[in-house]
């Protein structure tokens, strides 16, 4: 899977307002981070909880997949690393979120 695939299937899962949220995954709705492990492979939107970074319980692949993914979103929106991302997601609406993906998919080789 490319980078641009994972914003896409990432994107996807959060395009539809009802299954975005600010905050880690309560139920069926998940925030930007989430969904990139969600297009990952992962099978929780968020992390296990004896793991203090957003990839740390993934394997080596997936978890390269995710950086590379939250790297460029992070870059397109100008913030540092998927806290930055997190921060970002948390704060602005869910439109500027999803132009965000589009930026990143459209930067993605």
């Amino acid at each position: 899977m490319t980078t641009k695939e994972t914003l896409e299937q990432a994107r996807a899962l959060i395009a539809d307002p009802t299954n975005w949220e600010r905050g880690w995954g309560h139920g069926s709705s998940t925030c930007a981070i989430g969904a990139v492990r969600l297009a990952v492979g992962a099978r929780m939107a968020r992390p296990a909880l004896h793991c203090n970074e957003a990839f740390g319980d993934l394997g080596f692949m997936k978890r390269r997949r995710a950086s590379q993914a939250t790297s460029l979103l992070a870059e397109v929106i100008s913030v540092k690393g998927p806290s930055g991302v997190i921060d970002y997601n948390d704060s602005m609406p869910h439109h500027c979120v999803i132009e965000a993906f589009d930026a990143a998919i459209a930067h993605a080789d």
